[in-house]
């Protein structure tokens, strides 16, 4: 299903639209989504070891699943919402004009990036108190109606369709998964939203200061690396005010966190 689900969307594009078109979507699906959950995955790889030793305690494996929550949202929504703002900044710096038709599909499949980073802790609390099926049926609930929409997509709009539908399919799916999850953690929307938000607003901000440098600068790697050095520091100034200095303290924690992968953090932490 994991297979299915992740390669659908390029094999449509092949085959309706062409190994052209395949070769842009595939690059922008890959700068979209690998950037911010790369190290998400890392995250969630050391906690799982956590998840299965608090499957008994249900307050504790709530607190560990909201801290991985707001450890993935720190991480991942400047990367995606930078990317979704910035991506014709990105395509025409780094990649030339001959990839500009990807643009709009970069920005949509930034936004998929950030709802797959989202969704993937929830699957460590699945797989941890025993209901590792959830992960196959809720799958195959959202990717059941996507598939026809990909090809009714990938005839009408080209790529940029099929990356919208793709976008739909990943943020739906999150919407549910974390819902899911909170079900089985008693982890309400309201404490989600207390988690994840700060750095969601941050992440915006991130975008639309790329987007504007973008606009009165132009398309050059001086342009880049601006961006990018004024992104982060309004990501940080921002993120730290509203997370009310959460943010540095959560930085220090998953480096030690990382540093210690090979055994993740000892139940005590939580």
């Amino acid at each position: 299903m994991v297979i299915l689900s992740g390669n659908i969307d390029k094999f449509i594009v092949g085959s309706t639209i062409g190994p052209d078109a395949l070769g842009i979507y595939w690059a922008m699906y890959l700068y979209g989504t690998t950037a911010p959950s790369w190290l998400t995955t890392i995250i969630n790889t050391v906690m799982f070891p956590t998840y299965a030793l608090l499957n008994e305690k249900p307050l504790a494996l709530k607190k560990a699943y909201s801290e991985t929550l707001r450890f993935v949202s720190e991480f991942s929504a400047p990367v995606s919402l930078g990317l979704f703002g910035g991506g014709a900044l990105f395509v025409n710096v780094l990649l030339g004009s001959r990839w500009e038709d990807g643009v709009t599909s970069l920005s949509l499949l930034a936004l998929a990036g950030l709802f797959i980073s989202m969704t993937s802790p929830a699957g460590n609390v699945f797989i941890s108190t025993g209901r590792p099926d959830l992960i196959f049926k809720i799958t195959l609930a959202f990717l059941a109606p996507a598939i026809p929409l990909i090809f009714l997509a990938s005839e009408e709009y080209g790529i940029v369709g099929v990356s919208a539908v793709v976008m739909a399919y990943e943020g739906s799916k999150s919407v549910y998964v974390i819902h899911k999850a909170g079900r089985i953690t008693g982890t309400d929307w309201k404490e989600v939203a207390r988690e994840v938000m700060p750095f969601i607003i941050s992440g915006l901000a991130v975008g639309l200061t790329v987007w504007t440098t973008y606009q009165v600068l132009g398309a050059t790697i001086l342009t880049l690396a601006l961006a990018m050095v004024i992104g982060a520091s309004v990501y940080l100034g921002l993120g730290t005010l509203l997370s009310k200095g959460r943010l540095l303290k959560d930085f220090k924690e998953v480096r030690h966190i990382l540093a210690r992968k090979n055994d993740g953090p000892s139940i005590q932490e939580f």
